[in-house]
């Protein structure tokens, strides 16, 4: 054993020289892996697993003039290679002479000791997706690498640093994406566990002839040599190791919850309304391949590891009004089922409606009286209610065997359950068919609307025409309701008729009555010099009425023989000139020289609808009725109104509240 003399430690300089002689000979200290964990920072969820040294089998080759070493592969093309305890090739620097520093706390890691044909491996574990992120530099060789490996996968294909012999080694900030989903290789596969290793890898030993060429910078023509030589270190560092995992988001869809702070709460609720059932879905990167489930409970309570778990192709069907909450579950780090911290969950409130009732006419047990009403909601136990009465709430109970409506109407209804929202209110309008009209010709003569009295002797032919192409009738001789199918014969009598169609009420009868002219029943309104007259006109103007309903011959005669007749329109309420005048109807006559005595044939109607009427009517009894009490008569001959009774063919005001 060689020692150095005592006296020489006796010397402060000496004992200086003796320790500057021995730094560089003293071997950098092995890494344990809590060391390792602790010089990258503790990086939180990442596990360093182990740390390997691969020393890879070489074949040398020596032509007596240059020496080779080739790495020797297996029959799949691989390197051939030996395992070993590899925590003598990783050390832990806290501080150092030279400007390599640790870049992040107060120590890094960094290789150490390994040799040409070799490479220092630090293994890690991960659970994906994510990204791992990290700081390394390198000072070594060109022809050696920085590697890093996901799942036995080369991600930078030997990387290497640019800033190898420099003065100040540079650290480059590097990430790894991690894809979710299970490992498809490595010796995690088939795990949502991912392997990552750093590996320092040196490259087979390189010689000039029979002379080894050393690592590091090139000697030949290089000023800088001895300084980059200086700076060389054959090693790489690893600093600050940070995971960062992908968020673990989780959603309903449909969301009944506010998107933003502008939404308004009771808009955003509108989402989670459905009518009888609904699927939610879920909405999550928490998938089951990264060992992740999502439990869900429907009666609004917290879900727990026996909850059900959510089957994404099933959805969460809802047929009720219910409070859905999920909640993501790691059911890989402990090995049974427990709650992810810190605590990832949603909820939101679903509101089942009713589905709003169909309502339809049931045509077969309809009539043209009475239209019965069907109802239906497709949601079970649901009631239905109705209302006929506009804009008040449906509050009556829809009867069993239907609803019978005999007049027309809306219906409003909706369907109610317990423990659910109101239907949408449904409506149907049960309509009365129009009124159809009654057109007659007489030998072929079309006669005017209001015509009731037609010479006698003429062909009357009577013609109803529906709106809705349908009509029923019948006469006073044949009271039986029949279905018009076309122009008829009619001599006299009243004539009903009403417009039908299938599925709504028929319409308000329509009635119309003709007669004969009656010979016997033929008026003369005489000039003030025939005293044969029924009535004598006097010179000026005369309050005359129709006491007869007059053929369509004479009412145009009268309109041809007298010129300055005036009578009352029945929409405006003002004097016009009448293309007819009725049986009742009072109307003005100027009489001057030139006026003609005129008889009017026809026929006397009985239960004309004029004195039915309300307010200031101009009228005149019928032939043959009894005289209408206090009408006010103009008098010709003393220009002025006076109360009286009128008698046929005398026109005067009558009012009737």
């Amino acid at each position: 054993m060689n020692t150095l003399p005592r006296y020489l430690f006796s010397c402060p300089t000496a004992v200086l020289l003796a320790l500057l002689l021995w730094l560089p000979c003293r071997s950098a200290e092995a890494a344990s892996v809590a060391q390792a964990t602790a010089a990258l920072d503790n990086p939180v969820g990442v596990t360093i697993t182990k740390m390997e040294y691969w020393k890879y089998k070489l074949e040398k080759e020596d032509d007596g003039e240059q020496i080779y070493y080739w790495f020797i592969e297996d029959e799949a093309g691989n390197y051939i290679y030996t395992t070993s305890n590899g925590n003598k090739k990783w050390s832990v620097l806290s501080k150092t002479a030279d400007t390599t520093t640790p870049a992040v706390g107060g120590s890094c890691l960094y290789s150490t000791g390994v040799e040409d044909g070799a490479a220092a491996r630090l293994f890690l574990k991960v659970r994906g997706p994510g990204t791992l992120s990290y700081l390394v530099k390198t000072s070594c060789d060109d022809s050696d690498s920085f590697n890093a490996y996901v799942d036995d996968i080369n991600m930078y294909d030997e990387w290497q640093s640019a800033t190898g012999y420099g003065e100040e080694y540079t650290w480059d900030e590097m990430e790894l994406n991690i894809d979710g989903g299970l490992a498809e290789s490595g010796a995690y596969a088939g795990t949502p566990f991912h392997e990552i290793v750093f590996e320092y890898f040196k490259n087979e030993p390189e010689y000039d002839g029979k002379k080894k060429i050393p690592d590091g910078p090139e000697k030949d023509d290089n000023p800088d040599y001895k300084e980059e030589l200086k700076y060389f270190k054959d090693r790489i560092w690893i600093d600050h190791v940070v995971w960062t995992p992908e968020p673990v988001d989780i959603a309903l869809s449909p969301n009944p919850n506010p998107i933003n702070e502008e939404e308004p709460p009771e808009e955003a609720a509108l989402r989670g309304v459905f009518i009888n059932e609904r699927t939610v879905n879920i909405a999550s990167n928490a998938k089951d391949d990264f060992g992740y489930y999502i439990r869900y409970t429907t009666d609004g309570t917290t879900p727990t590891a026996d909850s059900p778990v959510y089957v994404v192709e099933d959805g969460i069907l809802l047929t009720e009004t219910c409070t859905v909450k999920a909640k993501v579950f790691d059911d890989i780090a402990t090995g049974t089922p427990t709650a992810v911290e810190p605590e990832i969950m949603v909820s939101g409130t679903f509101q089942a409606q009713a589905a709003a009732p169909v309502l339809a006419v049931d045509l077969d047990a309809s009539t043209h009286d009475s239209i019965l009403c069907t109802a239906a909601t497709t949601t079970p136990d649901a009631v239905i209610f109705y209302t006929l009465t506009p804009d008040a709430a449906p509050d009556t109970p829809w009867p069993e065997g239907g609803l019978v409506v005999t007049k027309p109407s809306q219906i409003r209804a909706i369907a109610r359950r317990a423990n659910t929202l109101d239907s949408d209110i449904a409506s149907l309008e049960v309509i009365q068919a129009e009124p159809p009209t009654i057109t007659a010709k007489a030998n072929g003569q079309l006669l005017h609307p209001r015509a009731q009295a037609y010479t006698r002797g003429d062909t009357l032919t009577i013609t109803i025409t529906a709106p809705s192409g349908n009509a029923i009738y019948m006469t006073s001789t044949d009271p039986a309701w029949k279905t018009y199918t076309g122009s008829f014969p009619f001599n006299a009598g009243t004539i009903q008729t009403r417009s039908t169609s299938r599925g709504t009420l028929a319409s308000a009868p329509v009635q119309a009555t003709f007669q004969p002219a009656n010979p016997d029943q033929s008026f003369t309104f005489g000039t003030p010099d025939n005293h044969d007259s029924d009535f004598a006109l006097q010179y000026g103007w005369n309050l005359i009425g129709m006491p007869i309903s007059p053929t369509q011959e004479a009412m145009t005669a009268l309109r041809e023989t007298w010129q300055a007749v005036f009578a009352v329109d029945s929409t405006t309420k003002t004097l016009c000139r009448p293309d007819w005048i009725a049986q009742g109807e009072g109307f003005w006559l100027y009489c001057d020289q030139d006026t003609q005595t005129l008889i009017i044939n026809g026929a006397v109607l009985e239960d004309t609808d004029l004195n039915a009427a309300k307010g200031w009517r101009l009228l005149t009894p019928a032939l043959d009725a009894e005289p209408i009490h206090d009408a006010w008569h103009w008098l010709t001959d003393e220009g002025a109104y006076h109360q009286q009774e009128l008698a046929p063919g005398q026109g005067g005001w009558k009012y009737s509240p």
